[in-house]
């Protein structure tokens, strides 16, 4: 086992969410833990009958036992829609990795 493993770790988590008008919404948060922190920023869109779409970006980056550390990067696109009628919800999602 390594020196920094911990069985319990401390971390914080954190989100904001706003709505604005015309069916915007901004949000945002954090992971913070001794070795990791990660922040993530991104908007979304209520598009009424079609729909709602966001598109958001994290950027997270570790210190490892070994001291080394690594960063990175994701961008997400989300549509979503919900078929009331017949209790469907259909979701369409795409990330893009880099380090």
């Amino acid at each position: 086992s390594g020196g920094h493993q911990q069985d319990n770790p401390r971390f914080a988590e954190g989100t904001l969410k706003y709505g604005l008008p015309a069916g915007w919404t901004v949000y945002g948060g954090a992971w913070i833990a001794e070795r990791y922190r990660a922040f993530n920023l991104g908007m979304g869109k209520n598009m009424g009958w079609l729909g709602a779409v966001s598109l958001d970006v994290t950027r997270a980056n570790a210190r490892l036992p070994d001291e080394s550390r690594h960063d990175g990067q994701s961008y997400r696109f989300l549509y979503n829609k919900s078929l009331t009628e017949t209790g469907t919800n259909i979701q369409l999602i795409g990330y893009r990795y880099s380090t």
